[in-house]
């Protein structure tokens, strides 16, 4: 079984039915990230879910 996209969470993953989709996606923020990039982010996001 690969465990790409479920962060060793497959039990999780599998309940939640999102093996079949590929998985999820995990974003962490720092304080290194500028405001822009976090922005960009959610507008790629925002994309992909709508």
């Amino acid at each position: 079984m690969c465990l790409g996209g479920t962060f060793l969470c497959t039990g999780l993953i599998e309940q939640l039915g999102l093996m079949e989709t590929g998985g999820v996606v995990r974003v962490g923020f720092m304080h290194y990230n500028t405001t822009d990039e976090i922005d960009a982010l959610c507008l790629a996001l925002d994309e992909i879910i709508t």
